[in-house]
Protein backbone atom coordinates (compact mmCIF):
# COMPACT_ATOMS: atom_id res chain seq x y z
CA UNK A 1 0.00 0.00 0.00
CA UNK A 2 1.78 3.45 -1.01
CA UNK A 3 2.20 6.23 2.09
CA UNK A 4 -0.13 8.74 2.19
CA UNK A 5 0.88 12.10 2.26
CA UNK A 6 -1.05 15.33 3.31
CA UNK A 7 -0.40 18.95 2.24
CA UNK A 8 -1.91 22.19 3.22
CA UNK A 9 -1.65 24.86 0.96
CA UNK A 10 -1.54 28.38 1.92
CA UNK A 11 1.54 29.18 3.75
CA UNK A 12 2.80 25.88 2.70
CA UNK A 13 2.73 25.03 -0.88
CA UNK A 14 2.57 28.49 -1.64
CA UNK A 15 4.21 31.53 -0.09
CA UNK A 16 2.36 35.24 -0.34
CA UNK A 17 5.39 37.06 1.04
CA UNK A 18 6.43 38.51 -2.65
CA UNK A 19 2.31 38.74 -3.33
CA UNK A 20 1.95 41.05 -0.33
CA UNK A 21 4.41 43.11 -0.63
CA UNK A 22 3.83 43.64 -4.36
CA UNK A 23 -0.11 44.01 -3.57
CA UNK A 24 0.39 46.21 -0.44
CA UNK A 25 2.54 48.41 -2.66
CA UNK A 26 0.20 49.18 -5.16
CA UNK A 27 -2.61 49.91 -2.79
CA UNK A 28 -0.46 52.32 -1.53
CA UNK A 29 -0.78 50.80 1.98
CA UNK A 30 3.37 50.49 2.68
CA UNK A 31 5.97 52.19 1.12
CA UNK A 32 8.09 51.20 -1.85
CA UNK A 33 10.81 50.70 -0.47
CA UNK A 34 9.51 48.64 2.21
CA UNK A 35 10.96 44.62 2.43
CA UNK A 36 9.53 41.94 4.64
CA UNK A 37 7.48 38.78 4.87
CA UNK A 38 3.39 38.27 5.11
CA UNK A 39 3.40 39.08 8.35
CA UNK A 40 6.00 41.95 8.61
CA UNK A 41 3.42 43.83 5.90
CA UNK A 42 0.28 42.75 8.32
CA UNK A 43 1.72 44.08 11.16
CA UNK A 44 2.62 47.46 9.33
CA UNK A 45 -0.51 47.77 7.91
CA UNK A 46 -2.58 47.15 11.36
CA UNK A 47 -0.70 50.02 12.67
CA UNK A 48 -0.90 52.71 9.98
CA UNK A 49 -2.09 55.72 12.05
CA UNK A 50 -5.72 57.00 11.48
CA UNK A 51 -6.81 54.25 9.56
CA UNK A 52 -8.72 50.86 10.19
CA UNK A 53 -5.76 49.00 9.62
CA UNK A 54 -7.52 45.56 10.43
CA UNK A 55 -10.46 46.28 8.03
CA UNK A 56 -7.09 47.32 5.44
CA UNK A 57 -5.16 43.60 6.20
CA UNK A 58 -8.33 41.84 5.21
CA UNK A 59 -9.08 43.76 2.07
CA UNK A 60 -5.63 43.15 1.21
CA UNK A 61 -6.02 39.58 2.17
CA UNK A 62 -9.25 39.04 -0.28
CA UNK A 63 -7.22 40.53 -2.74
CA UNK A 64 -4.18 38.28 -2.40
CA UNK A 65 -5.83 35.83 -2.80
CA UNK A 66 -7.89 36.52 -5.49
CA UNK A 67 -6.73 38.40 -7.87
CA UNK A 68 -3.31 38.84 -7.23
CA UNK A 69 -2.24 35.56 -6.50
CA UNK A 70 -0.33 36.10 -9.34
CA UNK A 71 2.13 37.77 -7.51
CA UNK A 72 2.25 34.68 -5.14
CA UNK A 73 5.21 32.02 -5.37
CA UNK A 74 5.66 28.00 -4.74
CA UNK A 75 7.66 27.65 -2.06
CA UNK A 76 11.65 26.46 -3.09
CA UNK A 77 11.64 22.73 -2.77
CA UNK A 78 8.47 21.71 -3.54
CA UNK A 79 8.77 20.21 -6.68
CA UNK A 80 11.91 18.46 -6.07
CA UNK A 81 9.35 17.33 -3.00
CA UNK A 82 6.64 16.41 -5.40
CA UNK A 83 9.07 14.71 -7.66
CA UNK A 84 10.32 12.65 -5.49
CA UNK A 85 7.00 11.44 -3.79
CA UNK A 86 5.67 10.15 -6.96
CA UNK A 87 8.69 8.30 -8.00
CA UNK A 88 8.48 6.81 -4.42
CA UNK A 89 4.43 5.95 -5.16
CA UNK A 90 3.19 7.89 -2.47
CA UNK A 91 -0.25 9.16 -2.92
CA UNK A 92 -0.69 12.88 -2.60
CA UNK A 93 -3.57 15.27 -1.32
CA UNK A 94 -4.04 19.02 -0.42
CA UNK A 95 -6.70 20.11 1.83
CA UNK A 96 -7.04 23.61 2.41
CA UNK A 97 -8.86 25.31 4.69
CA UNK A 98 -10.38 27.91 2.13
CA UNK A 99 -13.74 30.15 2.03
CA UNK A 100 -14.36 30.28 -1.40
CA UNK A 101 -15.03 33.95 -1.38
CA UNK A 102 -13.14 36.33 0.65
CA UNK A 103 -14.84 38.68 2.97
CA UNK A 104 -13.87 42.03 1.68
CA UNK A 105 -13.45 41.40 -2.04
CA UNK A 106 -15.63 43.56 -3.79
CA UNK A 107 -15.58 41.68 -7.15
CA UNK A 108 -16.10 37.96 -5.33
CA UNK A 109 -13.38 36.46 -6.72
CA UNK A 110 -13.71 32.60 -6.40
CA UNK A 111 -10.21 32.07 -4.36
CA UNK A 112 -11.03 28.03 -5.07
CA UNK A 113 -10.70 28.66 -8.81
CA UNK A 114 -7.86 31.23 -8.30
CA UNK A 115 -5.93 29.00 -6.25
CA UNK A 116 -6.19 25.78 -8.76
CA UNK A 117 -5.82 28.12 -11.95
CA UNK A 118 -2.48 29.17 -9.94
CA UNK A 119 -1.38 25.17 -9.18
CA UNK A 120 -1.72 24.37 -12.53
CA UNK A 121 0.32 27.31 -13.55
CA UNK A 122 2.82 26.46 -11.21
CA UNK A 123 2.95 22.64 -12.45
CA UNK A 124 1.69 21.20 -9.44
CA UNK A 125 -0.87 18.69 -11.11
CA UNK A 126 1.47 17.29 -13.09
CA UNK A 127 2.81 15.95 -9.97
CA UNK A 128 -0.86 15.53 -7.97
CA UNK A 129 -4.03 14.70 -9.63
CA UNK A 130 -6.64 17.81 -9.09
CA UNK A 131 -9.63 15.78 -7.74
CA UNK A 132 -6.92 15.15 -5.11
CA UNK A 133 -7.23 19.20 -4.07
CA UNK A 134 -10.08 19.53 -1.52
CA UNK A 135 -11.20 22.95 -0.10
CA UNK A 136 -12.94 22.84 3.41
CA UNK A 137 -14.99 25.80 4.68
CA UNK A 138 -14.01 25.34 8.23
CA UNK A 139 -11.03 24.20 10.43
CA UNK A 140 -13.64 21.09 11.85
CA UNK A 141 -14.47 20.26 8.14
CA UNK A 142 -10.67 20.10 6.87
CA UNK A 143 -9.65 17.83 10.00
CA UNK A 144 -12.45 15.48 9.04
CA UNK A 145 -11.45 15.27 5.45
CA UNK A 146 -7.49 14.82 6.77
CA UNK A 147 -9.46 11.23 8.53
CA UNK A 148 -11.09 10.51 5.61
CA UNK A 149 -8.44 10.18 3.63
CA UNK A 150 -6.26 8.05 6.84
CA UNK A 151 -3.40 10.48 5.70
CA UNK A 152 -0.30 8.96 7.21
CA UNK A 153 1.25 12.22 7.49
CA UNK A 154 0.34 15.74 6.82
CA UNK A 155 2.05 19.03 6.59
CA UNK A 156 1.21 22.22 7.48
CA UNK A 157 1.74 25.86 9.08
CA UNK A 158 -0.75 26.31 11.45
CA UNK A 159 0.07 24.43 14.95
CA UNK A 160 -3.64 24.92 16.04
CA UNK A 161 -5.03 22.37 12.88
CA UNK A 162 -2.14 19.80 13.93
CA UNK A 163 -2.93 20.76 17.89
CA UNK A 164 -6.56 20.22 16.96
CA UNK A 165 -7.82 17.54 19.62
CA UNK A 166 -9.97 15.94 16.92
CA UNK A 167 -6.86 15.41 14.50
CA UNK A 168 -6.25 11.80 14.18
CA UNK A 169 -3.65 10.38 16.26
CA UNK A 170 -2.08 7.90 13.83
CA UNK A 171 -1.22 10.83 11.47
CA UNK A 172 2.64 11.71 11.87
CA UNK A 173 2.22 16.07 12.12
CA UNK A 174 5.05 18.27 10.37
CA UNK A 175 4.77 21.87 11.02
CA UNK A 176 6.24 24.05 8.25
CA UNK A 177 7.59 27.21 9.77
CA UNK A 178 11.04 28.98 9.07
CA UNK A 179 10.26 31.14 11.74
CA UNK A 180 9.08 28.64 14.44
CA UNK A 181 11.66 27.67 17.52
CA UNK A 182 10.43 24.93 18.32
CA UNK A 183 7.53 22.36 18.22
CA UNK A 184 5.64 20.30 20.52
CA UNK A 185 3.90 17.07 19.98
CA UNK A 186 5.04 17.37 16.58
CA UNK A 187 8.01 17.74 13.96
CA UNK A 188 9.32 21.31 12.62
CA UNK A 189 10.35 21.69 9.16
CA UNK A 190 11.84 25.04 8.57
CA UNK A 191 11.85 24.30 4.67
CA UNK A 192 10.75 21.79 2.07
CA UNK A 193 14.68 20.11 2.35
CA UNK A 194 13.43 19.85 5.70
CA UNK A 195 10.02 18.08 4.86
CA UNK A 196 11.84 16.32 2.26
CA UNK A 197 14.44 14.83 4.99
CA UNK A 198 11.94 14.15 7.18
CA UNK A 199 9.97 12.17 4.67
CA UNK A 200 12.46 10.98 2.12
CA UNK A 201 15.66 10.63 4.14
CA UNK A 202 17.81 8.64 1.60
CA UNK A 203 16.24 10.51 -1.29
CA UNK A 204 17.46 14.23 0.61
CA UNK A 205 20.84 12.50 1.07
CA UNK A 206 21.84 10.74 -2.59
CA UNK A 207 24.63 12.43 -4.32
CA UNK A 208 22.39 12.67 -7.39
CA UNK A 209 19.84 14.37 -5.10
CA UNK A 210 22.08 16.67 -3.20
CA UNK A 211 23.61 17.78 -6.37
CA UNK A 212 20.31 18.91 -7.84
CA UNK A 213 19.64 20.80 -5.13
CA UNK A 214 22.88 22.80 -5.13
CA UNK A 215 23.13 23.48 -8.88
CA UNK A 216 19.25 23.86 -8.93
CA UNK A 217 19.06 22.34 -12.18
CA UNK A 218 19.28 18.45 -13.61
CA UNK A 219 22.95 16.80 -13.18
CA UNK A 220 23.38 15.31 -16.31
CA UNK A 221 25.87 13.00 -14.83
CA UNK A 222 26.77 12.29 -11.34
CA UNK A 223 29.39 9.75 -11.01
CA UNK A 224 31.96 8.71 -8.77
CA UNK A 225 35.06 10.01 -8.75
CA UNK A 226 37.67 9.41 -6.19
CA UNK A 227 37.69 9.13 -2.49
CA UNK A 228 39.67 6.88 0.19
CA UNK A 229 38.56 5.62 3.70
CA UNK A 230 37.11 8.95 4.71
CA UNK A 231 35.85 11.63 1.89
CA UNK A 232 34.06 10.40 -1.50
CA UNK A 233 34.35 13.04 -4.65
CA UNK A 234 31.51 12.72 -7.07
CA UNK A 235 32.27 14.45 -10.76
CA UNK A 236 29.01 16.41 -11.49
CA UNK A 237 28.22 17.78 -14.67
CA UNK A 238 25.66 20.35 -15.91
CA UNK A 239 25.32 22.05 -18.90
CA UNK A 240 28.80 22.06 -19.65
CA UNK A 241 30.58 22.75 -16.35
CA UNK A 242 32.03 20.18 -14.14
CA UNK A 243 31.50 20.63 -10.59
CA UNK A 244 32.83 18.39 -7.97
CA UNK A 245 30.59 17.01 -4.90
CA UNK A 246 32.53 15.71 -1.57
CA UNK A 247 30.55 13.72 0.66
CA UNK A 248 32.20 13.88 4.17
CA UNK A 249 32.12 10.66 6.26
CA UNK A 250 29.45 10.25 8.71
CA UNK A 251 30.56 11.59 12.05
CA UNK A 252 30.40 8.38 14.32
CA UNK A 253 32.91 8.82 16.85
CA UNK A 254 34.51 11.41 14.94
CA UNK A 255 32.88 14.41 15.87
CA UNK A 256 34.65 16.93 14.30
CA UNK A 257 33.12 19.46 11.89
CA UNK A 258 35.19 18.79 8.22
CA UNK A 259 32.43 20.44 6.58
CA UNK A 260 32.46 23.46 8.46
CA UNK A 261 36.13 23.61 8.54
CA UNK A 262 37.20 23.38 5.15
CA UNK A 263 34.33 25.91 4.19
CA UNK A 264 35.43 28.13 6.28
CA UNK A 265 39.03 27.25 4.80
CA UNK A 266 37.97 27.91 1.64
CA UNK A 267 36.09 30.90 1.89
CA UNK A 268 39.29 32.57 3.46
CA UNK A 269 41.21 31.62 0.60
CA UNK A 270 39.18 32.77 -1.85
CA UNK A 271 38.42 36.21 -0.06
CA UNK A 272 42.28 36.85 0.27
CA UNK A 273 43.34 35.67 -2.88
CA UNK A 274 44.92 32.34 -2.12
CA UNK A 275 45.01 30.48 -5.67
CA UNK A 276 45.68 26.93 -6.52
CA UNK A 277 42.76 25.55 -4.34
CA UNK A 278 39.10 24.33 -4.66
CA UNK A 279 36.75 27.40 -4.33
CA UNK A 280 33.84 27.01 -2.27
CA UNK A 281 30.47 26.42 -4.60
CA UNK A 282 27.42 25.36 -1.48
CA UNK A 283 26.79 22.82 0.75
CA UNK A 284 24.39 20.68 2.06
CA UNK A 285 24.29 18.48 5.50
CA UNK A 286 27.06 16.03 4.69
CA UNK A 287 27.96 17.31 1.24
CA UNK A 288 29.75 20.20 -0.20
CA UNK A 289 29.81 21.65 -4.16
CA UNK A 290 33.45 22.73 -5.54
CA UNK A 291 35.16 23.70 -8.23
CA UNK A 292 36.17 21.04 -10.21
CA UNK A 293 40.37 20.67 -10.42
CA UNK A 294 41.33 18.49 -13.26
CA UNK A 295 44.06 16.30 -13.13
CA UNK A 296 45.22 13.24 -10.79
CA UNK A 297 47.11 12.89 -7.76
CA UNK A 298 50.80 14.38 -8.17
CA UNK A 299 52.81 11.56 -6.76
CA UNK A 300 54.96 11.56 -9.62
CA UNK A 301 55.95 14.90 -7.95
CA UNK A 302 58.98 17.59 -9.64
CA UNK A 303 61.13 19.70 -8.35
CA UNK A 304 58.90 22.52 -9.31
CA UNK A 305 56.31 20.78 -6.88
CA UNK A 306 58.17 21.28 -3.91
CA UNK A 307 58.77 25.19 -4.84
CA UNK A 308 54.81 25.30 -5.44
CA UNK A 309 54.46 23.66 -1.75
CA UNK A 310 56.74 25.54 -0.06
CA UNK A 311 55.01 28.94 -1.60
CA UNK A 312 51.38 27.77 -1.10
CA UNK A 313 52.58 27.34 2.69
CA UNK A 314 54.08 30.92 2.94
CA UNK A 315 50.44 31.99 1.74
CA UNK A 316 49.28 30.39 4.91
CA UNK A 317 52.00 31.84 6.68
CA UNK A 318 50.63 35.32 5.58
CA UNK A 319 47.27 34.72 6.76
CA UNK A 320 48.09 33.71 10.49
CA UNK A 321 48.80 37.37 11.27
CA UNK A 322 45.07 38.71 9.89
CA UNK A 323 42.51 39.47 12.67
CA UNK A 324 39.89 37.51 10.66
CA UNK A 325 42.08 34.12 11.63
CA UNK A 326 42.79 34.17 15.17
CA UNK A 327 39.05 32.57 15.76
CA UNK A 328 40.18 29.21 13.39
CA UNK A 329 40.61 25.88 15.86
CA UNK A 330 43.67 24.14 16.68
CA UNK A 331 44.40 22.03 13.69
CA UNK A 332 43.36 18.22 13.64
CA UNK A 333 45.63 16.11 16.20
CA UNK A 334 47.50 19.32 16.77
CA UNK A 335 51.33 19.48 18.63
CA UNK A 336 51.75 22.38 20.39
CA UNK A 337 54.41 21.16 22.74
CA UNK A 338 56.91 18.20 23.06
CA UNK A 339 54.36 16.43 25.56
CA UNK A 340 51.47 16.16 23.47
CA UNK A 341 53.51 14.64 21.25
CA UNK A 342 54.06 12.12 23.46
CA UNK A 343 50.31 11.91 24.57
CA UNK A 344 49.33 11.09 21.39
CA UNK A 345 52.05 8.12 21.16
CA UNK A 346 50.97 6.82 24.52
CA UNK A 347 47.03 6.69 23.23
CA UNK A 348 47.88 4.90 19.91
CA UNK A 349 50.38 2.51 21.65
CA UNK A 350 48.00 1.48 24.68
CA UNK A 351 45.17 0.42 21.87
CA UNK A 352 48.10 -1.31 19.93
CA UNK A 353 49.12 -3.25 23.61
CA UNK A 354 45.63 -4.01 23.82
CA UNK A 355 45.72 -6.39 20.52
CA UNK A 356 49.57 -7.19 20.92
CA UNK A 357 49.03 -10.32 23.00
CA UNK A 358 46.89 -11.95 20.04
CA UNK A 359 49.91 -10.92 17.12
CA UNK A 360 53.28 -12.39 18.13
CA UNK A 361 55.02 -10.30 15.34
CA UNK A 362 53.06 -6.44 16.43
CA UNK A 363 54.31 -7.48 20.23
CA UNK A 364 58.14 -8.32 19.62
CA UNK A 365 58.49 -5.40 17.16
CA UNK A 366 56.88 -2.76 20.35
CA UNK A 367 59.04 -4.57 23.37
CA UNK A 368 62.18 -5.07 20.86
CA UNK A 369 62.43 -1.87 18.15
CA UNK A 370 59.58 0.99 19.08
CA UNK A 371 59.67 1.10 22.94
CA UNK A 372 63.80 1.74 23.09
CA UNK A 373 63.23 4.09 20.31
CA UNK A 374 60.51 6.19 21.69
CA UNK A 375 62.46 5.84 25.14
CA UNK A 376 66.11 7.67 23.22
CA UNK A 377 64.26 10.06 21.53
CA UNK A 378 62.47 11.19 24.26
CA UNK A 379 65.43 11.34 26.23
CA UNK A 380 67.10 13.35 23.10
CA UNK A 381 64.37 15.58 22.69
CA UNK A 382 64.53 16.71 26.50
CA UNK A 383 67.35 17.19 26.67
CA UNK A 384 68.03 19.57 23.35
CA UNK A 385 64.74 21.75 24.92
CA UNK A 386 66.53 22.13 28.30
CA UNK A 387 69.69 23.25 26.76
CA UNK A 388 67.97 26.31 25.23
CA UNK A 389 66.19 26.90 28.03
CA UNK A 390 62.54 25.64 26.42
CA UNK A 391 60.14 23.91 28.47
CA UNK A 392 59.20 20.42 27.10
CA UNK A 393 55.15 20.48 28.57
CA UNK A 394 54.90 24.41 27.66
CA UNK A 395 52.49 25.29 25.23
CA UNK A 396 53.73 26.61 22.11
CA UNK A 397 52.55 30.55 21.82
CA UNK A 398 54.89 32.79 19.70
CA UNK A 399 55.55 30.56 16.99
CA UNK A 400 51.86 29.53 16.33
CA UNK A 401 50.81 29.25 12.96
CA UNK A 402 47.65 28.23 10.17
CA UNK A 403 48.60 24.53 9.10
CA UNK A 404 46.99 23.19 6.43
CA UNK A 405 47.45 19.43 8.29
CA UNK A 406 47.70 16.48 6.26
CA UNK A 407 49.47 18.71 3.73
CA UNK A 408 51.46 17.20 0.86
CA UNK A 409 51.56 15.25 -2.35
CA UNK A 410 49.09 12.85 -1.80
CA UNK A 411 46.32 15.92 -0.95
CA UNK A 412 47.70 17.43 -4.04
CA UNK A 413 46.37 16.97 -8.17
CA UNK A 414 49.06 17.77 -10.91
CA UNK A 415 47.37 19.74 -13.63
CA UNK A 416 48.72 20.50 -16.82
CA UNK A 417 51.16 23.50 -15.32
CA UNK A 418 50.10 24.11 -11.39
CA UNK A 419 49.05 21.97 -8.67
CA UNK A 420 45.45 22.23 -6.77
CA UNK A 421 46.18 21.41 -3.27
CA UNK A 422 42.68 19.90 -1.71
CA UNK A 423 41.69 18.24 1.59
CA UNK A 424 41.48 20.98 4.15
CA UNK A 425 39.28 19.20 6.75
CA UNK A 426 41.59 19.56 9.45
CA UNK A 427 42.89 23.05 9.17
CA UNK A 428 43.84 25.21 12.05
CA UNK A 429 46.41 26.29 14.55
CA UNK A 430 49.97 24.62 15.14
CA UNK A 431 53.20 24.01 15.47
CA UNK A 432 54.87 24.42 11.84
CA UNK A 433 57.56 21.78 12.82
CA UNK A 434 55.08 19.62 12.55
CA UNK A 435 53.42 20.56 9.45
CA UNK A 436 57.19 20.35 8.12
CA UNK A 437 57.91 17.24 9.84
CA UNK A 438 54.70 15.26 8.39
CA UNK A 439 55.52 16.39 4.91
CA UNK A 440 58.43 15.15 4.97
CA UNK A 441 57.74 11.41 7.04
CA UNK A 442 54.45 11.12 5.18
CA UNK A 443 54.52 7.27 3.75
CA UNK A 444 52.64 8.42 0.65
CA UNK A 445 55.44 11.19 0.05
CA UNK A 446 57.83 9.19 -1.50
CA UNK A 447 60.73 12.22 -1.07
CA UNK A 448 64.20 12.24 -2.54
CA UNK A 449 66.82 13.04 -0.56
CA UNK A 450 67.38 15.88 -2.76
CA UNK A 451 63.51 16.92 -2.60
CA UNK A 452 63.38 16.85 1.03
CA UNK A 453 66.50 19.03 1.83
CA UNK A 454 64.77 21.34 -0.61
CA UNK A 455 62.02 22.07 1.29
CA UNK A 456 63.83 21.61 4.78
CA UNK A 457 65.48 24.67 3.55
CA UNK A 458 62.61 26.58 1.95
CA UNK A 459 60.65 26.25 5.60
CA UNK A 460 63.78 27.02 7.53
CA UNK A 461 64.17 30.23 5.69
CA UNK A 462 60.15 30.58 5.51
CA UNK A 463 59.94 30.29 9.71
CA UNK A 464 63.35 32.35 9.91
CA UNK A 465 61.27 34.53 12.28
CA UNK A 466 60.62 32.05 14.99
CA UNK A 467 63.80 31.79 16.77
CA UNK A 468 63.66 28.27 18.09
CA UNK A 469 61.91 26.71 14.99
CA UNK A 470 64.85 24.76 13.55
CA UNK A 471 65.59 23.12 16.95
CA UNK A 472 62.33 22.39 17.43
CA UNK A 473 62.25 20.76 14.10
CA UNK A 474 65.38 18.97 15.09
CA UNK A 475 64.41 17.58 17.98
CA UNK A 476 60.37 16.93 17.49
CA UNK A 477 60.88 14.77 14.61
CA UNK A 478 62.05 11.66 15.44
CA UNK A 479 58.98 11.44 17.13
CA UNK A 480 56.75 12.25 15.16
CA UNK A 481 58.50 9.39 12.96
CA UNK A 482 57.31 6.99 16.04
CA UNK A 483 53.81 8.57 15.70
CA UNK A 484 54.17 7.78 11.91
CA UNK A 485 54.77 4.28 12.96
CA UNK A 486 51.91 3.64 15.25
CA UNK A 487 49.68 5.19 12.29
CA UNK A 488 50.79 2.81 10.33
CA UNK A 489 49.95 -0.14 12.64
CA UNK A 490 46.11 0.90 12.52
CA UNK A 491 45.91 -2.18 10.15
CA UNK A 492 45.86 -4.15 13.56
CA UNK A 493 42.92 -3.14 15.06
CA UNK A 494 39.76 -5.43 14.61
CA UNK A 495 37.36 -1.86 13.96
CA UNK A 496 39.58 -1.15 11.25
CA UNK A 497 38.63 -4.28 9.78
CA UNK A 498 35.72 -5.44 10.75
CA UNK A 499 34.14 -4.96 7.43
CA UNK A 500 36.87 -5.47 4.88
CA UNK A 501 38.29 -8.60 6.79
CA UNK A 502 34.71 -10.20 6.34
CA UNK A 503 34.58 -8.90 2.62
CA UNK A 504 37.89 -9.36 1.79
CA UNK A 505 38.86 -12.67 3.80
CA UNK A 506 41.29 -13.15 7.19
CA UNK A 507 44.53 -14.36 4.52
CA UNK A 508 44.12 -10.36 2.94
CA UNK A 509 44.07 -9.27 6.84
CA UNK A 510 47.47 -11.10 7.76
CA UNK A 511 49.17 -9.65 4.50
CA UNK A 512 48.14 -5.77 4.70
CA UNK A 513 48.85 -6.24 8.61
CA UNK A 514 52.37 -7.62 7.33
CA UNK A 515 53.08 -5.20 4.95
CA UNK A 516 51.86 -2.40 7.50
CA UNK A 517 54.50 -4.22 10.02
CA UNK A 518 57.49 -3.51 7.67
CA UNK A 519 56.63 -0.01 7.03
CA UNK A 520 56.76 1.06 10.70
CA UNK A 521 59.76 -1.10 11.15
CA UNK A 522 61.01 1.87 8.43
CA UNK A 523 59.90 4.51 9.82
CA UNK A 524 61.60 3.45 13.57
CA UNK A 525 64.73 2.88 12.10
CA UNK A 526 64.37 6.88 10.08
CA UNK A 527 63.44 7.86 13.13
CA UNK A 528 66.83 6.41 14.94
CA UNK A 529 68.27 8.34 11.56
CA UNK A 530 66.49 12.02 11.93
CA UNK A 531 67.90 11.79 15.39
CA UNK A 532 71.41 11.14 14.36
CA UNK A 533 71.31 13.83 11.65
CA UNK A 534 70.17 16.21 14.50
Amino acid sequence: MSLRIGLDLDNTIISYDRAFVVSGKERGLIPHDFSGNKQQVRDYIRALPGRDGEREWQKLQGYVYGKGIMHAEIFAGVSAFLKQANEAGATLHIVSHKTQFGHYDPDKIDLREAARKFLSANGVFAALPENNVYFCTTREEKITKITELDCEIFVDDLEEVLDDPTFPTGTRKLLFSPLAKSAHGFELCRDWEGVMGAVFPDALLSPENVAKQLLEKQPQSVALAGGGGNSRIYRVEAEGKTYALKMYPKAGSDTRDRLGVEKKTLQLFEKHGVGNVPRWLGERPGYALLSWAEGSLAIAHTPENIDQAADFIGEVKRLSSLAETQDFSPASEACISGEEILRQIERRLTRLREVAPSEPALQLFLSTQFLPALKNATAAAKTTYGAHGIGFDAPLEKGLCLIPADFGFHNALQGPKTLTFIDFEYFGWDDPAKLVADFLLHPAMKLSADDAACFRARMLDLFADDPHFSLRLKALTPLFALRWALILLNEFLPERWSGRAFARGESEWAAAKERQLAKADAMVKNSMREKSDA
